[in-house]
């Protein structure tokens, strides 16, 4: 028999706020300012399941944040790891490489100098190319718990939806986000 769990929310996460309301103060961090904000994150319809199904992990970690706010940082690294094999399957898939010369799997940059080569994608700051190379690797080889507020969290993982709708879009057709 499925149960309903409800977690206790973590204490720290109670003043945390997000956004401007229509008057202009502040919006506290809850599920449902969560779940409005999820959903203007895009989604192509054409986005293989194995993408859609990291960020969907990302999602449903923002929302499990409110439990503990150590999971944010899940669903960044989940987001990352959306970009990162993005990247790689629409490489693959125009017919290149996704090897250096010495057959090793390209970096985080060179993927993007890639798919920029290819056209997949429009060139990006170099500054974003560096941060988000230098917070998977810290992500993915942690020494301890990271944390990051939900207003830089909030916008890594919507920045990666939007690449990774960037590279699957075909026309008008991104759809919002669902936590499913």
């Amino acid at each position: 028999m499925d149960e309903f769990v409800v977690l206790r929310r973590d204490p720290v996460t109670n003043g945390m706020c997000y956004g401007v309301d229509d008057e202009g103060s502040p919006r506290r961090i809850n599920q449902t300012v969560l779940q409005e904000v999820i959903a203007t994150w895009p989604v192509a319809p054409t986005t293989p399941d194995n993408i859609l199904s990291l960020l969907q992990k990302s999602r449903i970690a923002v929302l499990c944040s409110l439990a503990g706010r150590e999971l944010l940082m899940d669903g960044v690294l989940s987001a990352l790891h959306a970009v990162e094999a993005a990247l790689r399957q629409r490489i693959e898939a125009s017919g290149e490489s996704v090897s250096n010369r010495h057959g090793k799997p390209l970096a985080w940059g060179d993927l993007f100098q890639r798919a920029v080569s290819l056209g997949l994608l429009e060139r990006e700051p170099d500054d974003l190319l560096d941060y988000g190379r230098n917070l998977r690797n810290r992500l993915s080889h942690p020494s301890q718990v990271m944390y990051l507020p939900y207003a830089a969290a909030l916008r890594l993982i919507e920045t990666s939806h939007r690449l990774v709708a960037r590279l699957y879009a075909t026309g008008d057709n991104l759809t919002a986000a669902t936590t499913r």
